[in-house]
């Protein structure tokens, strides 16, 4: 197990929120980034997990460019980034089209996932 980052970097306009951040973390664990507010974590973070475009630089695992789905990586975000105007079933399937995941695969993939879960 491998997952390297190799000099990220993500600027809007004339800042620059991530800086060339790069590490390795060759055994499985638990990590966490740490720095103060506006150090640029959970930027670094999205990036990482594919949400986020990087402007610079690479995001391996086990050799090969990440790929959140076939790689067993969980994120638990401080802030959960739910609407309490829409339902839950209504913001799973924005999350899907985001993703360009089409309706009818999100709604059997909630489906599974509920029933997995137990969450039905």
């Amino acid at each position: 197990m491998a997952l390297i980052v190799d000099g990220l970097v993500k600027r809007y306009g004339e800042k620059t929120v991530v800086d060339h951040l790069g590490f390795a973390m060759e055994k499985p664990g638990v990590y966490a980034l740490l720095g103060t507010n506006g150090a640029g974590k959970t930027t670094s973070i999205r990036i990482i997990l594919g949400m986020l475009a990087s402007d610079e630089g690479k995001v391996t695992w086990k050799g090969a460019p990440l790929d959140p789905v076939n790689a067993n990586i969980g994120y638990l975000a401080e802030e959960r980034g739910l609407y309490p105007k829409y339902s839950l079933l209504d913001q799973l399937l924005y999350f899907a089209k985001l993703k360009k995941v089409g309706r009818k695969e999100a709604l059997e993939r909630i489906k599974y996932w509920a029933e997995r879960l137990e969450v039905t």
